[in-house]
């Protein structure tokens, strides 16, 4: 049993993690930015590469919970992947393992999303959106990744706007 762990962990653990973040400051809790990403249903307002997103296994696991597997329509696309939840620390982290890509030109096998909240002042908070990749990302790749990171940009600057509180 104790083999078999360490096979599955084995390619994980080969490559050096390279983390690639991107953040923005938030006029709202850390709790109500977190229940508002962890709801599918709003993905689509805040998004500016998402359409939608439709929860694989409703019956099993609530949307935004551990064990979640959500699937991805890229708008105006026929581009799609699926996400699972992993872990989970409520109103502070959500580790996400994207996987299952269609029609993309080019995708790793070990890609990560992290979503931290951090409380940085009555109702303030910091957000950071993460791209992990648990390998050596090729050229491609980390083009990738630099659009990846143009669009969380544009995310959380939604996500701002949606989840702000009045002033």
């Amino acid at each position: 049993m104790f083999k078999c762990i360490i096979l599955l962990l084995l390619p994980i653990s080969l490559f050096a993690q390279k983390k690639y973040k991107v953040s923005i400051e938030i006029d709202a809790s850390s709790e109500q930015v977190f229940n508002y990403l962890g709801n599918s249903n709003n993905a689509n307002k805040w998004s500016v590469f998402v359409d939608n997103i439709v929860v694989l296994n409703p019956f099993e696991f609530n949307d935004g919970d551990i064990g979640s597997i959500r699937r991805c329509y890229v708008r105006n696309s026929n581009k799609k992947w699926d996400e699972e939840i992993v872990e989970i620390t409520s109103n502070k982290y959500r580790l996400l393992r994207c996987f299952n890509y269609q029609n993309f030109k080019a995708t790793t096998p070990y890609l990560f999303t992290e979503q931290i909240y951090e409380d940085t002042g009555i109702n303030k908070c910091l957000v950071t959106l993460t791209i992990i990749l648990n390998e050596k990302p090729t050229i491609i790749q980390r083009l990738g990744v630099i659009k990846t990171k143009s669009i969380f940009r544009k995310n959380l600057k939604n996500i701002k706007l949606l989840t702000s509180n009045s002033t």
